[in-house]
């Protein structure tokens, strides 16, 4: 009988909520992640909740969402991370096709329960181009133009080498900016 119910409940649950929830990273994404919580939480213990997240939303973006709270649940933060794409694999400047592998890297980012940007960072970034954009200062323009559209060259500076991975990321936050309210209004805590 606990069988038939398991697999019935396996399927009505669309298959990329089986993917996304409880995701574990490999070992050195998530220590990066916990060290930054830990700093961001003033070393307080906190846990982490997966976020369950519509299919219409996960079919945009490579993002997995998350609250994250100090165990005395006095203080909570909204984190995503998602995987971006960086530069084709076996280069920047060589042509690609839409369907093709790219680098990709992991970007860490916080949000307070009003859905604004606290703080972002990329975690792992492989790629031997555009290594510019992990920077803290060329991060901070999402941060300080957050609440506008990301514009590649007009409010998001450009960096030579980095295109594809700053288009990628410009591609990224805006569609963050646009389903974070969405997304913390039905899971508020």
């Amino acid at each position: 009988m606990i069988y038939k119910v398991f697999i019935f409940i396996l399927l009505l649950t669309p298959m990329s909520e089986l993917f996304r929830s409880g995701v574990g990273f490999r070992h050195g994404i998530e220590k990066r992640i916990n060290k930054n919580l830990s700093k961001h939480f003033n070393k307080e213990e906190f846990h982490k909740i997966s976020i369950q997240v519509h299919d219409s939303i996960l079919n945009h973006t490579n993002s997995y969402f998350y609250f994250v709270e100090n165990n005395e649940k006095t203080s909570g933060i909204y984190m995503v991370i998602t995987i971006a794409n960086g530069c084709k694999v076996g280069g920047c400047d060589v042509d690609h096709k839409v369907d093709e592998e790219f680098e990709q890297f992991w970007v860490y980012s916080l949000y307070n329960a009003k859905a604004e940007l606290l703080e972002l960072k990329i975690l792992d970034y492989q790629s031997e181009h555009g290594y510019e954009i992990t920077s803290k200062w060329w991060l901070k323009q999402f941060v300080k133009h957050q609440n506008e559209t990301y514009v590649y060259s007009k409010n998001i500076d450009g960096i030579s080498g980095a295109t594809i991975s700053i288009k990628s990321m410009v591609r990224e936050m805006n569609y963050l900016e646009k389903i974070m309210p969405v997304v913390i209004n039905s899971n508020s805590h």
